[in-house]
């Protein structure tokens, strides 16, 4: 079973995409590009020691891809009732930091906020 996401179609590993009958994926996008060409610019050579934090980044489209391109990225959110995409996000090695109560709309859903710096679910907040 596939992430599905509200936000972004993301290529995943396998080659599936999150949200297909979106058309684009999010790594094809203008804003993506733009994206991407700003930070290897600012960042050009090893990015693994580069952390990147992701407020507000809607499921988390944007910090998978920045982690493919090889930055350190810090926090994403997903719906709670996402377990495909948390599980995606657990092997990209993030864990739930915190819960943010009716952060998403249509339907109202908690959010899970994750980081990547090894910390584990017993940092869930309420």
């Amino acid at each position: 079973m596939k992430p599905e996401f509200t936000a972004h179609n993301i290529v995943l590993d396998d080659g599936t995409q999150t949200k297909p009958e979106s058309g684009q994926t999010l790594d094809r996008t203008p804003w993506f590009e733009a994206t991407r060409r700003v930070f290897e610019l600012a960042f050009p050579g090893d990015r693994s020691r580069v952390r990147v934090l992701d407020v507000g980044c809607l499921e988390g489209g944007y910090s998978v891809e920045l982690a493919r391109l090889g930055f350190d990225v810090t926090g994403l959110e997903v719906r709670e009732s996402n377990r495909p995409a948390i599980e995606l996000y657990r092997s990209m090695g993030f864990a739930p930091v915190a819960v943010r109560r009716n952060y998403y709309s249509q339907p109202s859903e908690d959010a899970l906020v994750f980081r990547k710096d090894g910390l584990s679910e017993d940092g869930i907040q309420s």
